[in-house]
């Protein structure tokens, strides 16, 4: 409970001193937890949800309004592709879809005047909130297991060693030689995969996409005239999740253990704190050519290439 209480209470601090004062603050509400946390304890007027009528997510989102209304923010593939040009300049070419979603929620804030938003950025890398954790979890149950004690052999066979679990993991987002010198130095001074990846995740921050993504967030704000604030990254929100036991953190069940502990004690919707875990955005299936997953990138990354193409400066050579 003094966990629980201590997280509240850094958040409150954080979130009520940005809003003092100020005439009209918007919040992303994207209908999972992390932003249902910060709106029980602000209970703003102004939200913004970015939906469409093949991933609705405002269905979710309004059960964390807390009684407020909820702006609906979509656009069609037109709009979408005439604002790529604007959102590559700005990010050089590096905006994912969430920032092109982002900049439509930043625009409708703005349109209504808010000088002002908070989202709910970085509460997974401080709770554990990527099911990838999960992953890690049960194959550090699995390796703790006594009966499968003389089939570690067999196990590695299978799943590979504790370090090349990690090494592909953080290959995903970083180079992999990288990931092998990081995981080399460290992962035998601590057995768990998910402390050391954990770990791992601070000790390349300069080099993670988080960063990044972050900076682009941030253009996306900005280029509205509004202030950004993400209450998970502030220090005194930092200093509190860092105090929490990881086991308290994921269990055979769910991420971010003790953050829905926080939000039922907030009175968050109950369907938000049971769910295990909320998909991130993806472009609409229906605008993807035809046979790509939901979740591949590379119809969306090809047009941001071209976009960014479209706005560079075209390189001079001599004598051309």
């Amino acid at each position: 409970m003094d966990l629980i209480n201590k997280l509240i209470e850094a958040l409150e601090e954080v979130i009520l001193e940005a809003i003092n004062g100020r005439e009209k603050v918007g919040l992303f509400l994207s209908g999972g937890l992390d932003s249902a946390v910060i709106q029980a304890i602000a209970k703003l007027d102004n939200l913004y949800c970015a939906t469409w009528p093949d991933q609705d997510n405002h269905s979710a989102a309004e059960m964390a309004t807390m009684g407020r209304p909820l702006t609906r923010v979509t656009f069609t593939k037109q709009q979408m592709l005439q604002t790529l040009p604007l959102v590559a300049r700005i990010t050089n070419g590096t905006a994912t879809w969430s920032q092109v979603c982002q900049w439509y929620l930043a625009k409708a804030a703005a349109n209504d005047g808010c000088t002002l938003v908070f989202t709910g950025e970085c509460s997974d890398e401080l709770l554990c909130g990527y099911p990838r954790y999960r992953i890690l979890w049960w194959l550090d149950r699995m390796r703790a297991d006594p009966k499968l004690r003389d089939y570690q052999n067999t196990v590695d066979h299978c799943v590979g060693t504790p370090s090349g679990a990690v090494i592909k993991l953080l290959s995903r987002n970083i180079n992999p030689a990288l990931s092998e010198r990081l995981v080399g130095k460290a992962l035998d001074r601590d057995p768990s995969l998910i402390e050391h990846t954990f770990r791992l995740a601070a000790a390349v921050e300069g080099s993670d996409p988080l960063s990044q993504l972050l900076e682009n967030e941030t253009a996306m704000i900005e280029a509205h005239g509004l202030n950004a604030c993400y209450p998970f990254l502030d220090p005194r929100v930092q200093l509190a999740g860092g105090q929490v036991p990881h086991d308290l953190l994921v269990n055979d069940y769910e991420c971010k253990v003790l953050l829905r502990q926080v939000a039922r004690k907030l009175g968050v919707h109950d369907f938000i704190c049971d769910e295990s875990s909320k998909k991130g955005l993806f472009v609409p299936q229906s605008w993807r050519p035809e046979g790509e997953p939901m979740w591949s990138r590379s119809w969306f990354s090809k047009l941001m290439a071209e976009a960014h193409e479209s706005v560079s400066p075209r390189k001079k050579f001599p004598g051309i």
